[in-house]
């Protein structure tokens, strides 16, 4: 075998390696393990149930969005997955989406505490309350907790006061403990949410129900008030007092199903907290609660019913959402949200197109400049491209939701760097057609979405939140940020070329063909100058809007830092280059050394917990030391392997 094809094996064995590697370094993240809990007797949801309900407003975290998207959000929040599997016990399977199952907690609450809704990432979090582990990472259900609440709580104080303490960082078993029993915290509340509806339920024949009481708490007040000074409340106003507070606080927290209904009031409420306000402060519109009211209070009656007669009681409560000011304004933007919900657009670029792309250009490595090699680079070029338009239409989509330019926050950074970084290398492809850039396109696509689909994971937030008031601006949003991300994904970009020329020379794979060499150097030339423009002027126009916002050009913050560490990285590598310093081998050594700095800039520095730009916090480290590593045994095996030449 030759020295060139010997290379081209060990390259393509080497990148095989690297896939399955990161499959299986973050496979069981991206991959949950299967759990098929065994409800005797579960019913599926009738499709145009969960289609009417997934499609009900509502207002959580400062924006109005989808039932749907709530669902996936709490879903994933608690489980690390957006679908499960049921059986009923008849060896039939049901796959349960976060639609479903959160109509089983609100409508079914027995049926759902048996549902392994938890995921606990470390057997030492259910040592720590004092439950025998089923294995390191597993699912359980509520009753399978439920023993060691008291104890869940007692640790959850314990935790929080040591959160105090700035001097403290809670470990990572300590934090998975923490957001253990804030998760069993929010599913008690949504367990108990409908209890107010259980009063109607109980008293059909006598039509005794909230949405009846509400319309006398005028006249329940003003007896109260009218009471003489310091008279003890009677034992009527003390047992209706009692059912008001009872009420009211089973459904305080979770679905947030009442839109304002005064003046000068944004935030949605949930049923409990609206219940409070009529009987305490009487200042909102008794009229338009009760109804709503008395729609839920129908939801909850016919929850069992078929299709036919329950989807006509949720779209009427949807008209009546519809009506609200605020829900008519953002139609458009539920209808996106809608598109991007069913879409699963990045997803699917990641699973149909870039995955298939990557393995498709590793094959096309054994037989360079031959038909067949001419036929995998034609077919990866579609799937890029097909996975780049799947990037762009989420992206878009996105930008219709929040109505913002399309970095708004760390997570939008991770597919628009992906986009760009696909679209660059298409089009260098487009200009030199030599077979080099088109593979870099889908191995990019590859690891921008798995970072991508893990942050979503780690993070498990509304990933469409509304920006932080620093962040409000379209217009520096649209100048500063997107050119400074431009410049990031430049610099990986750059960083990728070097290592494929690093890949290309030291295993001997372009000794027949010296000029693919010369082409890679010519290419990475080119867009290290295009990361060190996009840098210094993102960081220059960063400057403006600080001194605008802040009123200073430069702080030596971490963010301004590592901006400006692209930015004098770039003009090492350059001006070493054009004063000889460095020859082609150290240039892209230098490029491969910059990606770690560009990292650095955009991820790391969020980690770092201090500074004026505290937004995007995120955990994750060992992602990052994981990059590093990888990084470092590139150039440490390059240099070795420069060695062996010299000899």
């Amino acid at each position: 075998m030759s020295k060139i094809k010997r290379g081209r094996v060990i390259a393509v064995w080497l990148m095989i390696a690297l896939i399955f590697g990161v499959i299986l370094i973050v496979g069981r993240s991206l991959m949950p393990a299967k759990v098929v809990a065994t409800l005797e007797n579960y019913e599926p949801w009738e499709t145009q149930v969960v289609e009417a309900f997934s499609q009900l407003p509502m207002q959580e975290g400062g924006r109005i969005k989808l039932f749907e998207s709530w669902a996936n959000q709490q879903m994933l929040s608690f489980s690390g997955k957006r679908k499960s599997k049921v059986s009923n016990g008849e060896g039939e399977e049901i796959t349960v989406r976060p639609t479903e199952w959160m109509l089983d907690i609100h409508f079914r609450p027995e049926l759902a505490k048996q549902f392994p809704s938890f995921r606990v990432e470390n057997a030492e979090v259910l040592e720590m309350v004092g439950l025998d582990h089923k294995k390191a990472r597993d699912y359980y259900s509520y009753n399978e907790l439920e023993a060691k609440l008291d104890r869940i709580s007692e640790l959850k104080k314990e935790l929080e006061e040591l959160q105090k303490n700035p001097e403290i960082e809670l470990n990572t078993v300590q934090k998975q403990a923490l957001a253990l029993s804030g998760n069993l915290a929010w599913f008690e509340s949504y367990l108990s949410y409908f209890d107010f509806a259980k009063l109607r339920a109980d008293n059909e024949k006598s039509g005794l129900a909230w949405s009846s009481i509400i319309l006398t708490a005028p006249k329940i007040r003003a007896a109260i008030n009218q009471r003489a000074p310091n008279a003890p409340l009677g034992r009527e106003e003390l047992l209706i007092g009692r059912l008001v507070q009872e009420a009211s606080n089973a459904a305080r927290y979770g679905w947030p199903v009442m839109p304002p209904t005064q003046e000068g009031q944004e935030a949605w409420e949930t049923a409990g907290a609206r219940l409070w306000e009529v009987f305490t402060t009487g200042k909102n519109d008794l009229v338009q609660t009760s109804k709503i009211f008395n729609q839920l209070e129908e939801i909850y009656l016919h929850r069992d019913a078929s299709g036919e007669k329950l989807v006509p009681l949720i779209k009427a409560y949807h008209d009546t959402l519809n009506k609200e000011q605020t829900v008519a304004a953002k139609a458009s933007n539920l209808s996106a949200e809608k598109s991007y919900l069913k879409g699963q657009w990045f997803y699917r670029a990641l699973g149909y197109c870039f995955i298939p792309g990557t393995l498709l250009v590793v094959l096309s490595w054994l037989s360079p400049a031959t038909r067949w090699s001419r036929v995998l680079n034609l077919v990866t070029w579609g799937l890029s491209g097909i996975g780049l338009i799947l990037c762009v239409t989420g992206i878009i989509l996105r930008m219709v939701i929040t109505e913002r330019p399309p970095v708004g926050n760390l997570f939008e950074t991770i597919p628009f760097i992906t986009a760009a970084i696909v679209l660059i290398a298409l089009l260098m492809e487009l200009m030199t057609r030599r077979g080099l850039a088109i593979g870099l396109a889908p191995i990019a696509g590859f690891a921008g979405l798995v970072l991508a689909r893990l942050y979503e994971l780690e993070e498990g937030g509304d990933s469409l939140e509304p920006l932080r008031a620093v962040l409000a601006s379209n217009f520096w949003l649209t100048y500063h940020v997107l050119t400074i991300t431009l410049g990031y994904a430049a610099g990986i970009l750059a960083g990728f070329i070097g290592i494929a020329y690093l890949g290309n020379r030291h295993l001997g794979i372009a000794e027949d063909d010296p000029k693919i060499l010369r082409s890679l150097t010519r290419m990475n030339y080119g867009v290290i100058c295009f990361t060190l423009l996009l840098s210094l002027i993102g960081t220059i126009l960063g400057g403006i809007w600080a001194n605008d916002s802040w009123g200073r050009f430069w702080g030596w913050d971490p963010k301004e830092n590592g901006a400006l560490m692209i930015v004098l990285w770039n003009l090492i590598i350059l001006h070493s280059r054009i004063g000889g310093a460095i020859k082609e081998w150290g240039f892209h050594m230098l490029s491969v050394a910059g990606m770690a700095v560009v990292v650095f800039s955009w991820w790391h520095v969020n980690m770092l917990g201090t500074g004026l730009h505290s937004y995007g916090f995120t955990e994750g480290a060992h992602i990052i030391w994981f990059f590093y590593g990888l990084i470092g045994l590139v150039l440490l095996l390059s240099s070795y392997a420069k060695m062996l030449e010299k000899k």
